[in-house]
């Protein structure tokens, strides 16, 4: 897989100082992107590609995606960015074409799944005492999302 021509590519140094050479930004696909979709999109693969997309990436961005990644895999790839020193152009030219490849086509397969009008026809399907508690229930929580629901329901 990538990882393992990656792997092999990849050497590090002690210090915190070294940063990867950037002579062109072969990730630049994923600037029109947003944030979360991006840590949906990365957050199972190894963590060194991890830190290799991340290393090209608008550095507010950056950051919006490490937060959106847990505790411990953000640790892991600031940890990986900061030890990485060089990587060969034809791992990362590998790397950044499979993930413009795998993310136009998840991004080309949407389909609606839920949303509040998807939301309101189920509701209005069940018992109307059932429906109310779970709108209530709800409104514990998201009290905007319930008034949504509450307010289509009657529709």
């Amino acid at each position: 897989m990538i990882y393992e021509f990656f792997k092999k590519a990849i050497r590090y140094t002690g210090r915190k100082e070294s940063r990867i050479k950037k002579t062109k930004n072969q990730f630049l696909f994923f600037s029109e992107v947003e944030y979360s979709v991006i840590s949906s999109f990365i957050k199972y693969e190894h963590p060194q590609t991890i830190a290799l997309v991340i290393s090209y990436l608008d550095k507010n961005k950056a950051a919006l995606i490490l937060e959106e990644l847990d505790e411990e895999l953000s640790s892991e790839v600031i940890m990986r960015i900061s030890k990485m020193s060089t990587v060969s152009q034809h791992i990362i030219d590998k790397v950044a074409n499979n993930m413009e490849k795998r993310l136009s086509i998840l991004l080309e397969q949407k389909t609606e799944v839920g949303g509040a009008n998807i939301a309101r026809n189920i509701l209005n399907e069940m018992n109307h005492d059932n429906a109310k508690t779970i709108v209530n229930n709800i409104g514990r929580i998201d009290v905007e999302l319930s008034d949504t629901l509450y307010y289509n329901s009657k529709t």
